[in-house]
């Protein structure tokens, strides 16, 4: 099978990267896999690390006059690659291989979107795109699915496929190690309550909300708690925010990491508290695979993840009050933690393994073609 994956993101890309990547990786063996997408991209610039020996740069732009340019590009790959599958990963990238299939004479690739954000489905712009140039939708949580469900896709074949992560690659640390990890930070972490995402520090994140919600806390448990985020660098607005706070000393930066592994690894609890555009998260089910119970907003596919207070805790979206009396509840029994985390690991063998996310894409495709 010829499959060309496409992306439209110029920079890191974020979950998209990571969706593709671990696709690339597990299918470049058996099957024709070639990547087309911005130079620029993290996930162009580590294909070659993935595995995949053919990537081709294509800077995709919404500006309607680089548009001809761009279709002529990626017709010109379609027809060189004869594609049976092309799988397209967002609006922009899908509308540019909608136009360029349309030069194509003779048999013509299918095309299979997946639906990663939580935008709005709405306008010509879907409509076009779901009558003339899919084939196949995967939503990668039920959440889109049902939004899916009720938009111009409705029509479409839609397929839920929950994204999965390498369960060898994420797994526990020894409690020893985690220690060690958490003792070269250059904050006091000692016999605090370690609370962290590697979501990302995007404003729609929500990562301030968590340090919010500490400070609500009486002072007996507040100074138990040392909040961790990785990711780009907090803006000039949420640095102030954290000194209105007060909270200076109990929120650490680790960077953007290339291996979050380690970081996660130092954590006591982990949170994803986003409130627009996520869905499913891989960050989630990274910490849980790392034998991290996650705290997670109830937004979109994001409880999907988590049995509340068996494997995490559900809290309402966009609220720091409600984030606040959860962590009221979990400081004193901090003895319980290392179950959940216990319980979140095995979640993440028992549904979160990416043989099973792999494996259900490639059904996908195979039924695509055997059609």
């Amino acid at each position: 099978m010829k499959i060309l994956y496409t992306n439209y993101h110029k920079g890191d890309g974020g979950g998209h990267t990571t969706y593709l990547t671990t696709l690339i990786q597990h299918l470049r063996h058996e099957h024709g896999v070639v990547l087309a997408a911005p130079a620029s991209s993290r996930l162009y610039q580590e294909s070659h690390q993935a595995g995949l020996s053919e990537a081709v740069a294509v800077n995709y732009s919404s500006r309607l006059w680089h548009t001809p340019a761009v279709v002529a590009r990626l017709a010109g790959i379609l027809k060189a690659g004869k594609f049976d599958i092309v799988h397209v990963n967002g609006s922009l990238d899908h509308r540019c291989v909608m136009l360029a299939r349309m030069k194509l004479a003779g048999p013509r690739p299918r095309i299979v979107y997946t639906k990663h954000d939580n935008h709005e489905i709405s306008g010509l712009g879907p409509y076009l795109r779901a009558n003339m140039a899919t084939d196949h939708v995967i939503a990668v949580c039920e959440d889109t699915r049902r939004k899916l469900r009720e938009s111009s896709y409705a029509h479409c074949p839609i397929s839920t496929v929950k994204n999965g992560v390498d369960t060898d690659r994420f797994q526990p640390y020894a409690a020893t190690e985690s220690a060690r990890l958490r003792s070269a930070w250059p904050v006091r972490p000692e016999g605090r309550l370690v609370i962290g995402s590697n979501a990302g520090t995007a404003a729609y994140k929500n990562w301030l909300h968590m340090v919010e919600a500490v400070a609500l806390l009486p002072q007996a448990l507040r100074q138990q708690v040392l909040v961790a985020v990785a990711g780009g660098p907090p803006s000039v607005e949420q640095q102030a925010r954290i000194l209105d706070l007060g909270m200076a000393d109990q929120v650490y930066y680790a960077g953007q990491l290339s291996d979050v592994r380690p970081f996660v690894a130092a954590l006591d609890i982990g949170f994803v508290l986003s409130t627009r555009i996520e869905t499913i998260s891989f960050a989630c089910r990274e910490m849980m695979a790392m034998g991290k119970p996650v705290m997670v907003s109830r937004y979109a596919g994001l409880p999907e993840n988590i049995d509340h207070e068996v494997d995490g805790w559900i809290v309402d979206p966009g609220s720091p009050a409600s984030i606040a009396q959860c962590l009221a509840r979990i400081i004193p029994q901090r003895q319980h933690l290392p179950e959940m985390g216990r319980a979140a690991r095995a979640k993440s063998l028992a549904e979160f393994g990416v043989q099973r996310f792999v494996g259900q894409t490639l059904d996908i495709y195979d039924s695509l073609l055997a059609a």
